[in-house]
């Protein structure tokens, strides 16, 4: 009987453990000048030396009360409530409010009228509670990687060999002599997601304990994939398992130029990283999480034109194609990234540029 309630126990937890890290969510906070600052969530200290940028995981979905405060007491705190979903991770930016043409000309009038009618303007006057500082929406990024691109790091093999040794019939004549090696490799993926859905059936029948149970536990399936490879000899045996080498870098269609970085984004991890740009309101805020993106990340050629294209002014288009030369993969053909600029000066000094640290 305390065998059967073991094994209950073990699948109770078990299930319960993969639902929790399924949901489990991340926050990621960074100041723009790199103001240094203390994470506050609902409450709950993050970080305890302050840091210009603090990351927390493990946080349970839901609605947080967000709050910075600065290590310089002149800037003060920025406050903000902030929903998380599940199994996503988040990125703020924490900046300075932006003064604004209705802004700055709302202030001027209020001084105006306060030197007509001879008295203190209202702004000249300093708010101690009064926030400078905002948390803004940067990206989002799921964490349920798909399966496939995770690497394999744990192999079971085993392996059958079966071997004939000389026989004779009739008259002394030789009917086969060899090996044949059968060797099976089960490869089980680390950080592998659910890729089915499946089921645990616990049956309890005790009749000396009069205890009887049937319980259904729901359970995620995690695919497991079988490699086989059959050797055979004239003589002796063979133990050797043929794996595939693994690539060490992209290999693009019909190039054979300089490489710059080793695997370019996903088609749809590049669509998410062109959509955040696309949501940014103001060019510096496109700018800076463009940089963002390419700090961590590889493009090919096409993709840097892509996400040039986004961007409004001569200036920052040139600043990005400088900062992504280093970070493309097929940097042999950065000289076609010059058709997205519209000045003849802008495309001379990029290709100074490209001449300085060509490699």
């Amino acid at each position: 009987m305390k065998n059967y309630l073991t094994v209950l126990m073990i699948a109770l937890l078990s299930s319960m453990q993969i639902s929790a890290q399924q949901s489990e969510s991340n926050f990621t906070f960074f100041t723009e000048n790199g103001e240094r600052f203390i994470l506050i969530l609902n409450g709950q200290r993050m970080n305890i030396e302050p840091a210009t940028n603090v990351r927390t995981t493990g946080l349970t979905p839901g609605g947080y009360k967000v709050k910075a405060i600065f290590e310089d007491e002149a800037i003060g705190q920025a406050t903000s409530t902030i929903m998380l979903d599940p199994a996503m991770e988040r990125t703020f930016n924490i900046r300075p409010k932006k003064k604004t043409m209705v802004g700055n000309t709302l202030k001027k009038m209020t001084n105006q009228v306060a030197r007509d009618l001879n008295i203190s303007a209202r702004d000249t006057t300093t708010n101690p509670d009064k926030e400078t500082y905002v948390i803004r929406w940067v990206s989002d990024m799921s964490l349920l990687a798909p399966v496939q691109e995770n690497a394999p790091v744990q192999q079971t093999q085993m392996t059958v060999t079966q071997q004939q040794s000389g026989q004779t019939r009739g008259g002394g004549t030789v009917v086969q002599s060899g090996s044949t090696t059968t060797s099976t490799t089960t490869v089980v993926t680390e950080g592998a997601m659910p890729t089915g859905s499946g089921s645990v059936n616990v049956q309890v029948n005790d009749e000396e304990e009069n205890v009887q149970m049937n319980i259904n536990i729901a359970m995620p399936v995690v695919t497991m994939t079988e490699q086989t490879t059959v050797t055979s000899s004239s003589s002796g045996s063979s133990n050797a398992t043929n794996a595939p080498a693994q690539a060490s870098h992209y290999v693009m269609p019909g190039y054979d130029g300089a490489i710059g970085c080793s695997w370019p984004m996903q088609s749809k991890d590049y669509s998410n990283a062109q959509n955040s740009i696309k949501k940014a309101s103001f060019e510096e805020d496109k700018l800076k999480i463009a940089k963002q993106v390419a700090k961590s990340n590889c493009f090919t050629t096409e993709q840097v034109k892509g996400i040039l294209k986004l961007l409004t002014f001569e200036e920052s288009k040139l600043d990005f194609a400088k900062f992504a030369y280093s970070r493309t993969y097929d940097i042999g053909n950065y000289f076609s990234v010059n058709d997205v600029f519209t000045f003849s000066a802008s495309k001379d000094e990029l290709n100074e540029f490209l001449d300085a640290n060509a490699r």
